[in-house]
């Protein structure tokens, strides 16, 4: 009786209570009891599995999910849960920029470019997301444009070693000395530790 006061609606305790009350002796409830039985059940609060069930349809649980997929090498189910990810969070960059990485090691890489393009136009100061549109451009021997897109990352994050060093190398292959000299001081002030590794890679890309 507690319980159907909680929850008038849950009809299908009404037969327990049907049972109980014929026990006592109480005919005339039994038989109220039965008619307004029906197949509604209680509803319990379940705190835990109300907080899974919420996060199994956020973006961050199929984020996850799609680069753990990738990470084991399964790309079309990494695919799959990184676009459920984009549809629960479409303007999420860090989703949009894991996408296109993805994407890029199925071997798209138009269709990773125009991912980082969706990010950039709702996320236009998203430095990761030009920095991987010039790695693209790279891949593609468009120097130019690879050089471009690491400058506008540079300008966003100057404390972004990778930026700086990919900027520095695209400006080598450019033959633009200057801009190359400013961008490998810069990432060596950023990690002193690199200095050789910053030298050997200007002297190889020079003799190219």
């Amino acid at each position: 009786r507690r319980a159907l006061a909680l929850q008038p609606d849950a009809s299908r305790l009404r037969h327990p209570l049907a049972s109980a009350l014929r026990a006592s002796g109480d005919r005339e409830g039994a038989r109220e009891a039965l008619a307004a039985a029906g197949k509604q059940s209680p509803r319990f609060d379940d705190p835990a599995g109300d907080e899974m069930r919420s996060l199994s349809q956020s973006y961050a649980f199929y984020m996850s999910q799609g680069l753990l997929a990738a990470a084991n090498g399964d790309l079309p189910a990494a695919r799959e849960l990184l676009e459920r990810a984009l549809a629960a969070s479409p303007d999420n960059p860090t989703v949009g920029v894991n996408y296109a990485r993805v994407l890029e090691s199925g071997g798209d890489v138009a269709g990773a470019r125009a991912a980082l393009q969706r990010v950039l136009q709702a996320n236009p100061g998203h430095a990761p997301a030009w920095r991987i549109l010039g790695v693209l451009a790279e891949r593609q021997a468009q120097d130019a444009q690879a050089l471009e897109s690491y400058r506008t990352a540079v300008e966003l994050d100057p404390e972004d070693f990778r930026s700086r060093l990919l900027a520095g190398s695209a400006a080598l292959r450019l033959r633009e000395m200057s801009q190359a000299a400013e961008q490998f001081a810069a990432a060596s002030r950023l990690k002193p530790e690199r200095d050789e590794q910053l030298m050997r890679q200007a002297v190889a890309q020079r003799a190219v």
